[in-house]
């Protein structure tokens, strides 16, 4: 592998022959496929081996663990509300397409790629305004109170008169 990195190796040469290496290598591991593509998405959520996967982000980042954590950690704590919001606007019959189509494309990258969790930022505006409906929903379930079609509560309609 050293002699295809050194500098007289012409580009085109290495680039052949790593794509050689890359293809010889997935054809002689296509039988790890099952294992293979649950551990990226567990790395993709930070969830297969999470410190692992944090140290590696940080390394590659070169930053400390500490913000990685806190990224994680704040991912972890907006996915169920992201997923009760998701819930709740499919009851509502709501257009949630703009929301979830950055959550497919991620899917099919991971599932062909590798995973990264820095892949799921393309996510991530969708999870937090999925995540505030579902913050909206635990509120109201809290307080007892029910929304309507427009998002404000039948207590606030009521208190208008």
């Amino acid at each position: 592998m050293y002699s295809l990195q050194h500098r007289t190796v012409k580009a085109t040469t290495r680039d052949h022959a790593l794509r050689e290496l890359a293809v010889h290598n997935v054809r002689r591991n296509l039988g790890k496929m099952p294992v293979v593509v649950p551990a990226r998405f567990g790395r993709l959520f930070a969830v297969f081996r999470p410190s692992q996967t944090v140290s590696f982000v940080a390394t590659w980042m070169g930053t400390g663990t500490a913000p990685i954590w806190a990224w994680v950690i704040s991912y972890w704590l907006l996915l169920p509300l992201a997923i009760a919001g998701a819930v709740r606007g499919r009851r509502g019959r709501r257009f949630l397409l703009p929301f979830l189509a950055p959550l497919l494309l991620v899917a099919l990258v991971v599932a062909i790629g590798y995973g990264e969790p820095r892949y799921h930022t393309p996510t991530d505006l969708g999870i937090i305004v999925l995540a505030a409906a579902g913050i909206e929903r635990v509120i109201a379930r809290a307080f007892g109170t029910r929304t309507g079609g427009s998002g404000r509560t039948e207590t606030a309609r009521a208190a208008r008169g």
